[in-house]
């Protein structure tokens, strides 16, 4: 090879004036990291925080091919922050090819870096005095500088360091003027080979390997006599006679035959249709289509393929087509034979499908045999063979309901109707026909027939009392409950009355009848010793009294006239003196010596006057009550009876205003439409008095229910005491005449709204007459009826204001309730908080314990850390002194490296071709350059071990 020419010296740089230049950053496991700007520096830099390394990453511009940088410098400017910076074998990489390079920062002579911007330069060459790791030929290193994919520089070199970069510089050569590049060179090519490098293939021949590029040896084409040439890069012959592949090897496709044989009739056309390929069976050498037409299949594609139907060469008749078979998505797609070849009949429907297409559910099933989804297709029926119509096993195909026996529901057939049971029957379910009394619900057992009962009611159809229960009704049958020692059986009538054994008495048999007495030691009643006679005389004579006073206080208030308050309190009076009189009498029969049995009749005599006297007083207090009550009404009739005059005052003024209404004839002047304004007016009005009547019939109402209220007030008191019943006949008839004033009232209150409603009336024939009318005078009307419009609106007024009190009556009780209820609230909710505030500070107790518990604990860990640290500090101390002595050797390294490089050289320039004794000091050279760096990394993790 010699010079080429044409080729000017040209360096590839970045100097960053303006910014990063598209530097990158990358840590060793090739993660991205920042790169930081300096504008006032116009330089880049790295920033680490822990020791694992940072490096540069070039741009584009520097990749790619550059082979003419080969035996060329790579300079660059470079400093770090701290001087105590730990070099490595691969501080410069340079990738591409599949290969990868790399020396240290101290390489080829260069300085240590410091705080301070040095130049770094380094020569692209294989040689030994410029030692990349790993060691390549020049070949390979020529071909990693044709496709150079990265080159990456160190930036940073210990723990929170920064490394600083500028003036990148990469020389190579372009075809250009200007400095003549004298080392790219143009050589002369053997034959196959072309080119300034001879890096391509001429005509005629391709890459042996293609995976090596333009390093890979050139080889003639071998296109099998159907090429004269090839792609010289990937070897691919432009083929002829019918042939294909990379080599011109095979038959293209639609032909058969040998193409290796070197002939232009090497490959024929395959006897298939529409261009099918074929292949030639090496034993029989027949011709067999490989890939017919879709839908087709045989030797010669003369079939329908499985899966498809027709005649495609009209064997059976007519030439029908192959067509894919329609079975709905209802078959197995890998299952062979789903249907008939020539009539396209589906022969294996799955998903419990049937019919020509599988469009329909078999016998036995239901649903959507089209549906997309595979579980909404056909479902099975399950029809009940109890609930069908002769056990069938068939349903709808469209509904799945199956075909019920009599009183059989659901789909399936599986359940009798509501109020029917017995489904085992197999001929439909029978009614329950539960007693409506005595059950509860029409509802019973679907297998038993029992129906739900009422307590204490039994029976299938729940039509009878249980044993000892009675009073069969909606509600149920109540237990006797009679006395065992006191009753004949635990058996009672209908009134719940049980049949008593002799000397028993009571509706349960548990009392003894009068005259006997209850005999401990001979369980049952016997009768008293004839003594007590005399008590029962006694006895006799005192209900004889009460039974006087009872008549005497029937008489209160009885009498065919009405009885005066004054005359009615001197009845209660009367009552209150016979009563006492009656104590009296009864308290002196008692003496000192009385009987037992005397005593306790005497004393049932006290309780029963006592029991009078405080139904006299509770009477006196209902009638206090009642007299209350019907002042009230009294107020309230008052009050009614008053608007209704008012109310009758302003209907007759407005009758009055309605007579004075003189029409006079049209003068055609008027507006017609006043008067319809003016009917409507009055219409209005109407509705107004209408109202107003409708509120004083409310407010009667009102007194109706108040007097009600009295009367249920009067009658829950005389039914508490009816024996008193008729010392209320003056409150009743005050009642009855409330209640008549009532109904009066309501009586007035109707003519009111009779009124109101013909006030109306004539108010709509008014209208009707005045639309006929085209326009009259309607001064003296208007003013009128703006008069008994204020008028009707001070009523309103009025009857609101009486609204009102009677609404703040009933509220004020209304708003007092609440005020209490609210007040219990509040006192529940205060004592639900209390238990909350405590549950919490017994919570906040515990934690506070257990985290004291965890204080003291985490105390004497803490003080057994302090003491492994205090040792720590100790050995690292101890390693730090080991480290600084390591450092101090390195110096006295590196010049023994030097040494020995100096005396490689010296012993290659005298020894001349003594090549052996070369490679000998080259040898050991690098043995000592190999100690140096396993000392200097030894050095560095003994550093680290300390800093840590």
């Amino acid at each position: 090879c010699d010079s080429a020419e044409g080729f000017s010296v040209y360096a590839v740089s970045a100097s960053f004036p303006r910014g990063d230049e598209q530097w990158t950053g990358q840590q060793r496991d090739g993660s991205s990291v920042s790169v930081q700007w300096s504008p006032s520096g116009q330089e880049v830099s790295l920033i680490s925080e822990d020791y694992f390394p940072m490096y540069f990453v070039a741009p584009e511009k520097f990749l790619g091919n550059q082979m003419l940088s080969y035996g060329q410098n790579l300079s660059l400017s470079f400093r770090v922050d701290r001087r105590d910076t730990r070099l490595s074998a691969e501080d410069l990489v340079l990738e591409g090819a599949g290969l990868r390079v790399a020396v240290p920062l101290i390489a080829q002579g260069n300085a240590y870096p410091n705080e301070n911007m040095q130049t770094y330069v380094f020569r692209l060459h294989d040689t030994a005095d410029y030692p990349w790791r790993p060691t390549i030929s020049q070949p390979d290193f020529q071909k990693l500088l044709h496709n150079l994919t990265a080159i990456k520089i160190r930036g940073t070199y210990s723990e929170r360091s920064a490394g600083y970069l500028d003036d990148v510089s990469l020389v190579t050569a372009r075809r250009a003027p200007g400095v003549p590049a004298r080392w790219v060179e143009r050589c002369t090519c053997p034959q196959g080979y072309q080119g300034q490098h001879c890096e391509q293939c001429t005509l005629g021949y391709r890459r042996a390997r293609q995976e090596l590029g333009a390093f890979s040896p050139c080889e003639p084409c071998n296109c099998n006599g159907h090429s004269e040439a090839c792609d010289p890069d990937t070897g691919a012959c432009d083929c002829r006679d019918n042939t294909a592949g990379l080599s011109c090897e095979r038959c293209r496709d639609g032909f058969y035959g040998d193409a290796t044989s070197g002939s232009s009739g090497d490959c024929e056309p395959c006897p298939c249709p529409a261009g099918a390929t074929c292949a030639v069976v090496p034993k029989t050498r027949e011709v067999v289509c490989t890939n017919c037409p879709a839908g087709t299949t045989g030797k010669r594609c003369e079939l329908c393929d499985d899966g498809f139907f027709g005649d495609p060469l009209g064997g059976a008749g007519p030439v029908r087509a192959c067509r894919a078979c329609k079975c709905s998505d209802n078959i197995d797609p890998n299952a062979v034979g789903n249907c008939d070849r020539e009539t396209g009949e589906c022969l294996k429907c799955i998903y419990s499908t049937a019919g020509f297409f599988c469009d329909r559910c078999k016998d036995g099933y239901y649903s959507n045999a089209l549906a997309a989804n595979a579980a909404d297709k056909c479902k099975p029926c399950s029809c009940s063979p109890s609930g069908t119509v002769g056990g069938q096993t068939s349903c709808s195909q469209v509904t799945g309901q199956c075909e019920c026996l009599p009183n059989v529901a659901q789909r399936d057939c599986s359940v009798c109707q509501p109020g029917f049971f017995n489904l085992q029957s197999a001929a439909g379910c029978e009614r329950c026909n539960c007693d409506p009394i005595g059950s509860t619900s029409g509802q019973c057992d679907i297998t038993s027939g029992q129906c739900e009962c009422q307590p204490g009611v039994s029976g299938r159809l729940c039509q009878r009392c249980e044993v000892n229960f009675f009073g069969f009704s909606s509600s149920g049958c109540k237990p006797c409950d009679c006395d065992p020692e006191g009753s004949r059986s635990g058996q009672c009538e209908e009134d719940g009355r049980c049949g008593c054994r002799p000397g028993f008495v009571g509706a349960r048999c548990d009392m003894c009848e009068e005259n006997y007495f209850y005999n401990r030691s001979a369980p049952g009643c016997q009768q008293c010793p004839s003594c007590y006679g005399l008590v029962r005389d006694k006895v006799n004579q005192q209900r004889q009294k009460l039974q006087d006073l009872q008549t005497l206080i029937d008489s209160l208030g009885s009498g065919e006239g009405s009885v005066p308050d004054e005359a009615f309190e001197d009845r209660l009076k009367e009552a209150e003196r016979s009563i006492m009189e009656l104590l009296e009498e009864a308290e002196a029969s008692r003496g000192p010596h009385t009987h037992t049995h005397t005593h306790t009749a005497d004393l049932g005599i006290n309780n029963t006057l006592t029991t009078q006297w405080n139904r006299l007083q509770n009477i006196r207090g209902t009638v206090d009550d009642t007299g209350t009550q019907a002042d009230r009404a009294r107020h309230r009739v008052r009050e009614a009876e008053d608007l209704i005059d008012r109310a009758r005052q302003e209907l007759d003024k407005a009758k009055d205003a309605l007579g004075k209404v003189d029409i006079k004839p049209p003068s055609g002047t008027g507006d017609p439409n006043n008067m319809t304004l003016l009917a409507e007016e009055a219409r209005t009005l109407a509705d107004k008095h209408k109202m107003d009547a409708d509120q004083i019939e409310k407010i009667a109402r009102d007194a109706n229910d108040t007097s009600t209220k009295a009367h249920n007030l009067l009658l829950r008191t005389l039914e508490g005491e009816s024996r008193t019943s008729q010392e209320v006949d003056e409150l009743n008839k005050k009642y009855n005449e409330a209640k008549e004033l009532a109904k009066n009232l309501e009586k007035q209150a109707n003519k009111v709204q009779a009124e109101a409603e013909d006030a109306g009336d004539k108010a709509l024939k008014i209208f009707a007459n005045l639309t006929s009318v085209p326009s009259f005078d309607t001064k003296a009307l208007e003013d009128e009826a703006g008069k008994i419009k204020k008028e009707a609106s001070d009523l309103d007024k009025l009857i609101d204001k009486t609204e009102k009190e009677y609404n703040d009556l009933r509220d004020d009780l209304r708003g007092k309730e609440l005020e209490v209820r609210k007040l219990l609230e509040k006192g529940r909710s205060e004592q639900q908080t209390a238990d909350q505030l405590l549950a919490r500070a017994d919570a906040a107790k515990a934690l506070a314990e257990e985290a004291a518990k965890k204080g003291q604990s985490t105390f004497r860990e803490a003080e057994s850390i302090l003491e492994d640290l205090r040792d720590f500090d100790k050995r690292v101390n101890d390693n730090k002194t080991a480290a600084e002595e390591a450092l101090k050797k390195i110096p006295a390294i590196n010049a023994t490296i030097a040494a020995a490089n100096q005396k490689t050289r010296q012993a290659e320039a005298a020894l001349g071709n003594a090549a052996a004794d070369a490679r000998d000091a080259k040898s050991k050279a690098e043995e000592a350059e190999k100690i140096a760096a396993a000392v200097q990394k030894g050095s560095a993790r003994t550093k680290e071990d300390a800093e840590k």
